[in-house]
C-alpha cells in the first residue's frame, strides 16, 4: 500500500539509518528526500512535495496522523569510568522501577509522546478489505499456562490474558475473526504451527533467528515486556559462570537464545512455570528465565518466598504473531496495520486489566504454607485438647463398652448355641430317618426270623436281607464320618502305589450282577488305559467311582444303560491325568437341581428319597474328595434323558518297566471269537499293542471253519478267545464243539465274561482252560500270554473262596464283649485258635510271657482301657522277645480314617482292618500273612 512513497528525512538524523534497516526487513521501497530542518520537512508535506515525514515525535506538531512506527530511540545515563558504582545503582533503580511498575514506560510515553490525533482506523487496500470479508475464522494457538499473558480459564473454558485481549482488539478494529485454542503443554508452539494445527500462534518471542527463518512470517511487535532471571535470595548472576537454567518445554525461542549466547548454561526442561520455580526451591536448578509479568504473579505464592528477581533485565521480550510463510501475506499486512493504530493507552489499559485489576487470589494451601507454624501450633493444641477430651470420654464409656461387649458376647454365644442346636437338630432328624430305615429292616427281620427258626429257607432269606440292610447302614455311617472329616479338614489323601486294574475289576464284580438283576446293561470301557500301576489314594478313587455308579444304578430304570469309561487324557512329567466318565440313561435332572447337586443332603424333592433312597451325601463327598485330590468334576444332565459325570484326576507314575513283547508271544496265533463290534475292537486293540497275531470270527460256523482250515494248512491256532454274551449257552456249546475236535494240548480255550457266576459249573465241563474277568486290561492279557508261553499259567476253575488256618494261633486284643464274641466266632470258623486279651496291657503281658512261636498273628483293637492298641504295639515292638520284630500285628478297629491307618503303621503295625469286619478282607489278610509266615 505504501511502497513507492516520497518520504522526507532530517539531514544527519540517526533515525534515517534505523528506518533504512526497518524498510529492508519489511520489504518497503521509498524515495528519500533530505531537509535541513523539521519545519522544511513539514512544509514539503503541506505542499505535497512528499507523502510522509520520518520524525521521532509529533509532540510539537498538530493536525497530523501517524501511519506507522518503526523503532525505539533509546536514551542512556552516562558516567565517568571512575564512577561505576553510580552506574550500577542507576541500572538497578531502572530495573526495580520496571519490576515494581511494569506499566511505567506506558505512563511515561503517554505523558510526553502520545498524540491525541493518531488515526484510530487502519487504512486497508481493496484486496485486504476483500480478504477480511472472505477469510473466515482464523485459528490462533496460545500457551495456556503463562498468566497473565495467556492462560486457560477452566470456569469459562476459554483462553484469557493480555495476548488474548490484544488479539480481540485487533479483531474488533480490523474485522478479522479469531478463535483461540490452547497449545499442548509438552508441545512447542512453532512445531505445532509447522504441523498445521493452527493458522497462527501468538505470544512468540521475536528473535533475529525467527525473522530470518524462511519457513515462518511474523508480525510487528504484539506486546513489549522483559525477560528476567529468578533465583534464590542472596544469589548474584554472573553470565560467565556455569548455571542450570530451568526453562519451560514450550519456550522454544528462549531455548534457542540460550544455546546461541550462553553455551556455558545447562538447560533443564519443565512442563510448567511452577515446576521451574519448584526446581530452584529444591536445588535442582539455579535460575529460571521468564517474562516479568508471569514471574511477578507466581512469586506472590508463599511457597516461593525464598526466591527473588535479579535487579536487571536479561533480555527484552518483544512478542509477535507467527504464521507459515506460504500463507496469504495479506493476513499479516492487515494485522500489522491494525497494530499500528493501537495506541499505548489501549495497551496500558489491557495490561492493567490483567494485572492490577486481577490480583493473585490466595488459596487455602497458600495460607496453610504461609502460616504453617501458627497452624501447626494451633493444630497440636487442638489435638492435645481433643486427646484430653477423648481420654476423659473413653474413661467414662469404658465401663459401658465393657458391659456392652460382655452382653454382645453373651448374645453371640447364645445365637451360636441356638444355631448349633438347630443345625444339630436338623442333622439328627435327617440322620435319624436315614439310619432308622435300615435299622427297622434289621430289627424287623430279626424278629420275623425268630418265628421261623425251623424253616432254613426263610432264615437264609431274612439273613440275606439283614446283611443288605446292614451294609446300607454302614454306608450311611461312613458317609457321615467322611463328611465330618472333610468339613473339619481332617481327611487326608494317601499317596501310595496301587493297581487301577484291581479297582476296575472289583467295581465291575460288585455292580455287574446288581445291574443285571435290575435289567440294566453295564458297559465298562478301559481300552485306552495303558498305565495301570499308579500312585495315589486307591481307597478314595474306589469311593468316588462307587458313588457315581451307585447313583447311576439307583436312578436308571430297567432297560436302561450305564457306561463306565476310564481313559488317559495327558501324561506330563511323571504325572498322568485319568478321566473317569459315568453316564446313564436314567431319569436325569433339572437345571435347577444341577445348581445345588453337590450340596450336602440335597435331593431333587422329598419323593426322591422315598422312591430311590439315599442320604444326599454321596455326591457332596465325591466333589470334596475330587478337590482334595486336585482334580475336577463336571456334570451334564437332561430331565428324562440321563446324566453324565466326568471326573479328571492326576496321579503320579511309579518307575516301572514298560510291558514289552517277546519272541514267543509274537509267534502265537490267536483266534478272537466275538460278534459284538465294540467288544471286538476293544480286544484286538490290546493284541495290537502287544504285537500278537490274530484273526477274527463272528459266528459259530465261521469259528469252526477257520479252525479247520488253519489246521489243514499246518498253521493251527494256539489260543481261542471266546467272549461270553447274553446267550451263554451258545458260548458253552461252541466251546464243547471245539474241544471235541482239538484236545487241550493243541488249543487253549479262554472264556471272558464280567462274572464267573454267569458260566458257573459249565466251565469245568465245557472244556475251557482259562476264565478272564472283564473288563480285560492290557496287563492282564499280556501276563496271561507270557505265562502260557512259559508253561506256568495256573488254569482257573470255578470255585468259591474257602480258608482253613488249622494249626495257627491268633492273639485277639478286644475289650468289648460283643465284639469279642463276633471276632472269636469268625476266627474259629476258619479253624484259627484264638487267645483273648481284655485290654492292651494284658495283650502285652501274654505275648511277652509266651514261648517263641506261640502266636502267629496279633489282632489289636485301638480304643481299650489301661493301655490302647498303639501303646501296646509300641511296647511289643520295643521288647526283647525274639518274635517282637517279626510277628504280624494288625489294627482291627472302628477308627477307619486315612490318618488312623497312617497312625497304625507309624506305631509299628503291619496293616489295618476296619470295623464292622468284612470277612473277605479279614480272611484274605490272614491268608496272605500266614502263608508268608
Amino acid at each position: 500500500m505504501f511502497n513507492g512513497m516520497n518520504i522526507a528525512f532530517l539531514s544527519g538524523s540517526s533515525q534515517n539509518d534505523q528506518f533504512l534497516e526497518w524498510s529492508k526487513m519489511h520489504n518497503f521501497f521509498y524515495t528519500s528526500n533530505l531537509y535541513p530542518t523539521e519545519e522544511a520537512a513539514f512544509d514539503a508535506l503541506n505542499n505535497d512535495s512528499v507523502d510522509a515525514v520520518v520524525m521521532g515525535s509529533l509532540s510539537n506538531q498538530k493536525g497530523y496522523k501517524i501511519i506507522g512506527k518503526f523503532d525505539y530511540e533509546p536514551f542512556y545515563f552516562m558516567t565517568s569510568k571512575q564512577n561505576k558504582e553510580l552506574l550500577i545503582a542507576l541500572d538497578n533503580a531502572i530495573t526495580n522501577i520496571k519490576i515494581s511498575n511494569p506499566s511505567f514506560e506506558f505512563l511515561l510515553h503517554k505523558k510526553y509522546y502520545e498524540n491525541s490525533h493518531i488515526n484510530k482506523d487502519p487504512l486497508f487496500t481493496r484486496q485486504e478489505a476483500e480478504y477480511i470479508k472472505t477469510c473466515g475464522t482464523i485459528i490462533i494457538g496460545q500457551l495456556p499456562n503463562r498468566y497473565p499473558l495467556s492462560h486457560y480459564d477452566y470456569e469459562s473454558n476459554k483462553l484469557e490474558g493480555i495476548n488474548e485481549d490484544l488479539l480481540s482488539l485487533i479483531s474488533e478494529i480490523s474485522g478479522l475473526k479469531f478463535e483461540y485454542k490452547p497449545i499442548a503443554l509438552t508441545e512447542k508452539p512453532l512445531s505445532a504451527l509447522k504441523d498445521n494445527k493452527f493458522d497462527m500462534v501468538a505470544g512468540i518471542l521475536k528473535t533475529e533467528e525467527l525473522q530470518k527463518d524462511p519457513l515462518f512470517s511474523i508480525s510487528d511487535t504484539l506486546f513489549k515486556s522483559n525477560i528476567v532471571l529468578v533465583t534464590t535470595n542472596g544469589n548474584h548472576f554472573n553470565p560467565y559462570k556455569h548455571y542450570k537454567i530451568a526453562v519451560k518445554t514450550s519456550f522454544e525461542a528462549m531455548q534457542n537464545y540460550i544455546n546461541s549466547n550462553y553455551p556455558n548454561f545447562d538447560i533443564i526442561y519443565y512442563t510448567t512455570d511452577e515446576e521451574c520455580l519448584d526446581a530452584i526451591v529444591n536445588g535442582n536448578a539455579d535460575i529460571m528465565l521468564q517474562n516479568v509479568y508471569v514471574v511477578n504473579y507466581l512469586l506472590q505464592k508463599p511457597k516461593y518466598e525464598s526466591l527473588n528477581i535479579f535487579p536487571q533485565n536479561f533480555i527484552d521480550e518483544n512478542s509477535c504473531i507467527a504464521t507459515l510463510s506460504k500463507n496469504n501475506p495479506l493476513l499479516l499486512s492487515i494485522i500489522n496495520k491494525t497494530l499500528a493504530v493501537i495506541d499505548d493507552q489501549q495497551r496500558r489499559t489491557i495490561v492493567l486489566d490483567n494485572t492490577i485489576a486481577k490480583p493473585y487470589q490466595f488459596t487455602l494451601s497458600d495460607i496453610s504454607y504461609k502460616y504453617k507454624a501458627v497452624l501447626i501450633v494451633g493444630i497440636l493444641s487442638l489435638l492435645i485438647l481433643c486427646l484430653m477430651f477423648l481420654v476423659i470420654f473413653k474413661m467414662k464409656i469404658k465401663n459401658f463398652q465393657m458391659m456392652e461387649e460382655k452382653n454382645q458376647q453373651l448374645m453371640d454365644t447364645l445365637i451360636q448355641a441356638d444355631e448349633a442346636s438347630k443345625a444339630k437338630s436338623r442333622f439328627l432328624a435327617r440322620m435319624s430317618h436315614e439310619i432308622r430305615t435300615p435299622m427297622n429292616a434289621i430289627v424287623g427281620l430279626t424278629e420275623i426270623a425268630k418265628k421261623h427258626l425251623t424253616d432254613p429257607n426263610r432264615i437264609e432269606q431274612y439273613l440275606s436281607k439283614i446283611d443288605s440292610a446292614s451294609h446300607v447302614l454302614l454306608n450311611i455311617i461312613n458317609d457321615v464320618l467322611d463328611m465330618s472329616a472333610i468339613k473339619n479338614n481332617k481327611l487326608k489323601i494317601a499317596h501310595e502305589k496301587f493297581d487301577m486294574k484291581k479297582i476296575i475289576n472289583s467295581i465291575t464284580a460288585i455292580y455287574y450282577n446288581q445291574c443285571k438283576q435290575k435289567g440294566i446293561k453295564l458297559e465298562v470301557i478301559s481300552a485306552c488305559l495303558t498305565h495301570e500301576i499308579l500312585i495315589g489314594d486307591s481307597l478314595r478313587v474306589n469311593q468316588i467311582i462307587l458313588n457315581l455308579i451307585s447313583n447311576a444304578s439307583k436312578f436308571t430304570p430297567a432297560g436302561g444303560k450305564i457306561r463306565f469309561e476310564i481313559t488317559e487324557k495327558a501324561y506330563k512329567k511323571q504325572t498322568i491325568f485319568i478321566r473317569i466318565i459315568v453316564s446313564d440313561t436314567g431319569i436325569g435332572m433339572t437345571p435347577e437341581m444341577l445348581t445345588r447337586l453337590f450340596n450336602t443332603f440335597e435331593q431333587e424333592n422329598a419323593n426322591t428319597a422315598q422312591q430311590y433312597g439315599g442320604s444326599g451325601l454321596g455326591l457332596s463327598i465325591v466333589k470334596n474328595l475330587v478337590e482334595l485330590m486336585h482334580g475336577s468334576i463336571s456334570v451334564e444332565s437332561k430331565k428324562g434323558v440321563g446324566s453324565m459325570f466326568t471326573v479328571d484326576l492326576p496321579f503320579s507314575i511309579p518307575e516301572i518297566d514298560e510291558l514289552s513283547s517277546s519272541k514267543s508271544i509274537n509267534d502265537l496265533r490267536v483266534l478272537v471269537v466275538d460278534n459284538d463290534c465294540a467288544s471286538r475292537i476293544y480286544m484286538t486293540s490290546i493284541l495290537d499293542r502287544i504285537n500278537v497275531q490274530y484273526d477274527i470270527a463272528t459266528t459259530t460256523e465261521q469259528t469252526v471253519k477257520m479252525l479247520s482250515t488253519a489246521d489243514k494248512a499246518g498253521k493251527h491256532y494256539d489260543i481261542c478267545f471266546i467272549d461270553c454274551k447274553a446267550s451263554f449257552a451258545d458260548s458253552i456249546t461252541l466251546t464243547k464243539n471245539i474241544r471235541k475236535i482239538y484236545d487241550k494240548k493243541a488249543l487253549v480255550i479262554i472264556l471272558s465274561a464280567y462274572d464267573i457266576s454267569e458260566i458257573g459249573e459249565n466251565m469245568a465241563t465245557s472244556g475251557a482252560d482259562i476264565f478272564l474277568q472283564k473288563p480285560l486290561l492290557q496287563s492282564t492279557v499280556f501276563n496271561m500270554l507270557i505265562s502260557l508261553t512259559d508253561k506256568n499259567y495256573i488254569k482257573e476253575t470255578f470255585h468259591k473262596e474257602s480258608y482253613d488256618f488249622h494249626g495257627k494261633k491268633v492273639l485277639l486284643a478286644e475289650d468289648n464283649a460283643l465284639n469279642t464274641e463276633i471276632a472269636i466266632e469268625l476266627l474259629n470258623s476258619v479253624n484259627l485258635n484264638v487267645d483273648h486279651a481284655e485290654n492292651g496291657q494284658i495283650a502285652v503281658d501274654k505275648f511277652l510271657t509266651a514261648p517263641i512261636g506261640t502266636y502267629d498273628i496279633i489282632l489289636m483293637d485301638i480304643q481299650m482301657p489301661v493301655m490302647n492298641g498303639y501303646q501296646a504295639t509300641k511296647t511289643i515292638r520295643s521288647s526283647s522277645h525274639p518274635n517282637a520284630k517279626s510277628i504280624p500285628i494288625f489294627a482291627m478297629t472302628a477308627d477307619a480314617f486315612t490318618e488312623n491307618v497312617a497312625e497304625a503303621l507309624s506305631a509299628g503295625m503291619n496293616g489295618h482292618i476296619a470295623k464292622p469286619i468284612d470277612t473277605h478282607i479279614l480272611y484274605r489278610t490272614l491268608c496272605n500273612c500266614l502263608r508268608q509266615a
